[in-house]
């Protein structure tokens, strides 16, 4: 079997007698294209396409330029913090079913609970469940924890490539 990167640009290519399971390029973390050998019935090797396993821990999503935006809005639910992501309001709840740090929701500026559940939120975004249980708390001291207590912007583009480092990183 020969393994091809699906990344145009990396040239990474390998022949191989076992099965693969985990099919990511470890030069650039793409899925990996199979290619099956010569069949004995007399089909040429390299002539028929595998389907290539998808097993990204990191959700690519085409949107570009968006933002992540948290306000203090007195009145509002969720300890009177607003965050949207493009406009519109991210909810605590999927987070708070995975891991429950805060029942009043989302929170920014420091490393406590809040904190926590707004990096988890984040990195369901972007990530699978487990991959997001892997990472949030590192994405939290990193980002979260240091944005103005006032109220912040992020970009997506931002925190997506961060959380597709790191997720290369788990894979290696």
């Amino acid at each position: 079997m020969v393994l091809l990167c699906q990344n145009t640009r990396c040239t990474f290519r390998q022949d191989t007698p076992l099965q693969v399971v985990a099919a990511l390029c470890p030069t650039c973390g793409a899925g990996l294209h199979k290619i099956a050998r010569a069949k004995r019935h007399g089909t040429p090797a390299g002539h028929r396409r595998i389907k290539p396993v998808r097993r990204r821990s990191v959700r690519h999503r085409q949107e570009t330029g968006g933002k992540i935006v948290g306000r203090r809005v007195p009145g509002t639910p969720h300890g009177g913090t607003l965050v949207a992501v493009n406009g519109q309001p991210l909810s605590p709840r999927p987070s708070q079913q995975i891991v429950n740090h805060s029942p009043d929701g989302f929170d920014w500026g420091y490393g406590g609970s809040g904190p926590a559940q707004l990096a988890l939120a984040i990195a369901l975004m972007f990530c699978r469940p487990s991959t997001a249980v892997r990472l949030y708390q590192e994405f939290k001291w990193q980002f979260i924890a240091m944005l103005p207590p006032e109220g912040f912007e992020l970009d997506t583009a931002v925190a997506q490539a961060w959380f597709l480092r790191q997720a290369i990183h788990l894979a290696a």
